[in-house]
């Protein structure tokens, strides 16, 4: 049996705008299983690991590779160096860390001197833009 909410402040009670909500049978309550949050972790780091092995099975490459008909197989792969300089793995990290101390040594230095770094370097600010207005 629906049950009608009263129409709040400033509303007429025939405005549509009225909020209408459905009580709902007893007997269909929300109840709590009885499963412990560790239960519920376990089941769910499963399905995880399921869903991964799925997924890994599915992106397999089940085609071997061969040289084409007419075409030989190098004896051997060359053998290059691991890059230090360039593009390399950890070359954002270095980045990052180096951005880092960057910053810190120029709130230093600022901090030290009590001056801005472009006062610093010569150049004149804080009077504003002359633009002739």
């Amino acid at each position: 049996m629906p049950s009608v909410v009263a129409a709040p402040r400033g509303l007429p009670a025939s405005s549509s705008l009225r909020a209408v909500s459905v009580a709902r049978s007893s007997s269909r309550r929300h109840t709590r299983t009885a499963c412990s949050s560790d239960d519920n972790l376990a089941g769910f780091m499963e399905k995880i690991s399921k869903d991964t092995e799925k997924y890994k099975r599915a992106t397999a490459s089940n085609v071997t590779t061969s040289a084409p008909p007419g075409a030989t197989v190098p004896p051997s792969q060359p053998a290059f160096r691991t890059a230090r300089f360039g593009f390399v793995e950890n070359a954002e990290v270095w980045n990052t860390r180096l951005g880092i101390i960057g910053f810190f040594s120029l709130l230093i230095v600022e901090g030290i001197a009590n001056k801005p770094l472009l006062t610093l370097m010569g150049i004149e600010v804080g009077n504003g833009i002359d633009i002739g207005f």
